[in-house]
């Protein structure tokens, strides 16, 4: 029995760091309305014997490229020591536009370096989302021939899906030469 006993505390106190014990998580709406502001958790977990060290999170959303924005928003937070047993919850808060039907999705990165090791690892979680709801609906009602040196109508229609007023909206067409 005392052979099994030190069998038993080579292997579960010696600090083998199991890499599944850390977890990290993002909690939201699966589906929202464009334009809408959303609050996202994140979840962060060490779950082992022995605490990471030199954590960092980073937290990334898509971000509206249509409105000359940049494709994502990027928000990296230093964490330092997540001792062992702890469990960390981060909010984050954003403003999501695109069209109804959108498919996106949020990552968050926990990078961490296990007490008294010398190498760095990453642990990702990605939270898939679409956009249930946009605030105006856009169409367009072309004929279906056009022939050349005659008129055509096109019509653009547009709806409010906004519990609130939408104002300052505006429409741009651009044709090609000759048209």
């Amino acid at each position: 029995t005392l052979i099994f006993l030190g069998i038993l505390a080579f292997f579960y106190g010696s600090g083998i760091f199991d890499f599944e014990s850390v977890e990290v998580k993002i909690e939201g709406p699966s589906e929202i309305k464009s334009g809408e502001n959303i609050k996202w958790s994140v979840i962060v977990s060490n779950r082992n014997a022995n605490d990471i060290e030199n954590t960092s999170l980073v937290f990334s959303i898509p971000a509206s490229p249509s409105l000359g924005g940049p494709d994502s928003i990027r928000e990296r937070i230093e964490l330092g020591v997540i001792k062992s047993g702890e469990e960390r919850e981060f909010e984050f808060e954003s403003v999501i536009f695109g069209g109804r039907g959108t498919e996106l999705s949020a990552r968050a990165v926990l990078e961490y370096k296990p007490k008294d090791a010398s190498a760095f690892f990453a642990k990702e979680y990605l939270f898939s989302f679409s956009i249930a709801q946009s605030p105006v609906t856009v169409s367009l009602e072309v004929p279906s021939e056009a022939r050349a040196g005659r008129e055509i109508k096109i019509f653009l229609k547009y709806f409010s899906q906004s519990e609130f007023l939408v104002s300052d909206l505006y429409a741009k067409a651009e044709y090609p030469s000759g048209f």
